[in-house]
Order: C-alpha cells, then structure tokens, then sequence
C-alpha cells in the first residue's frame, strides 16, 4: 500500500500547511489588504476639500428633532413659514434631513462648541441659564 503524499514532501509538511512558511498571497486576501489600508487611509487624511457651488443652500429655524437609529445620527430641520391665505398662521415646515454617522457628529459638536464660544466672549449670545427647582 502507497503512502499519500497529500500532505507531506518527503517527511516535510505541504507548504499550504506549514504555519512557519510565509503564507503566499491570494487575489482574494490580497484585495481584502488593498480594502483594509484604504479604509485606514481614509481616516488618517483628507485630500483637499472640494467646493461645490451648485450644492444646495437649506436655511432653518431650528431642530425639530434629532435621533439616532441603526448607528445614524438624524436631524429633522424646520422653518416657520406663514401661511399664505390666513396670514396669521405660522407653519412649521420640514425642510431638510441631516444624516451623519457619529463621529460626523461628534465633530459638528466641537465646531459649534467653540463657534459658541466665541460668540458668547464677543456678547452676541448669552448662556441660559437653567431654573433651579427650590426644595419644598
């Protein structure tokens, strides 16, 4: 009876097998290496940032909501329209979503933070400050 030499040359492991031999690179892993560093590439630099003039302009009132559903943070933005036949009402419009993953939003965050910042040292804005409930 012959021996297989399915996974041995001559008393040594097939090369595919043998964990100290460098593994050769397949198209597939290679792609999959190719993705991974583009991903980390991604994150460490900004090529330079495109100004795109025909992107749409959205003015608003405010926030009407913001949640975070499926690892997306929402913002729901208003504006107060008044209506055109009874002109007494006001309307409160949805006029755009905002969708941007957390640490889009995080960023957001810190921007608007020293924007705040530097608007309160400048006087245009005035911290609010929080009632206090007095003990009963």
């Amino acid at each position: 009876m012959r021996e297989s030499h399915a996974n041995t040359d001559r008393g040594r492991a097939h090369p595919a097998l043998d964990p100290s031999l460098p593994r050769r690179s397949t198209p597939d892993s290679r792609d999959q290496i190719q993705e991974e560093a583009n991903r980390a590439d991604m994150n460490q630099r900004v090529e330079k940032i495109i100004d795109r003039p025909d992107a749409p302009e959205i003015f608003c009132d405010g926030a009407l909501a913001i949640s975070f559903r499926q690892d997306v943070l929402r913002l729901t933005l208003y504006s107060d329209r008044i209506d055109a036949v009874e002109r007494a009402n006001i309307n409160r419009v949805v006029v755009g979503q905002l969708s941007m993953p957390p640490a889009g939003f995080v960023e957001l965050y810190n921007q608007m933070t020293a924007v705040m910042a530097r608007l309160t040292q400048a006087g245009k804005v005035h911290p609010v400050e929080q009632n206090q409930q007095q003990p009963s």
